[in-house]
């Protein structure tokens, strides 16, 4: 999170593989995690990644540009160029201020059934079907858009 510890700032990854348990990738679970970054860091970022082992692949999705690649925790993690994300970024020292991650950006759920993802969304989480970019599918869920 960032030094504020405002919203959206922080994540938790439980570490369940200490307990004997590992999750096997499915239906009905979150497959990726987005964070905001400058556009201008992107990269940064690329290479930042890729000097730490990573294989960060650049994409496009819903006319963003995105950074993608797989996170030891087992979920995939994305890096979105974000132009007008205003929120503070944690800074330790090692990432410049400026390139700084935002925050969460979004989700990736992967879904057997769209219709009934649509309607979970529509009336459990108050979200608004945005548009949709091949098979990905993107909801506005509270001040998000």
């Amino acid at each position: 999170g960032n030094d504020m510890g405002e919203e959206s700032t922080l994540v938790t990854c439980f570490p369940m593989r200490q307990s004997g348990r590992k999750a096997k990738r499915g239906t009905g679970q979150v497959k990726t995690l987005a964070l905001s970054v400058p556009v201008s860091s992107l990269g940064f970022w690329a290479t930042h990644l890729t000097n730490n082992g990573f294989k960060p692949e650049l994409l496009e999705r819903f006319g963003e540009q995105l950074l993608h690649f797989a996170h030891p925790c087992g979920i995939e993690y994305e890096l979105v160029g974000i132009a007008d994300d205003d929120r503070k970024p944690y800074s330790n020292g090692v990432i410049p201020e400026g390139f700084g991650i935002r925050g969460t950006h979004g989700i990736t759920v992967s879904v057997r059934d769209m219709e009934n993802s649509a309607e979970f969304m529509h009336y459990g989480w108050s979200g608004k079907l945005a548009n949709t970019d091949g098979a990905f599918t993107r909801f506005h869920v509270g001040k998000g858009g």
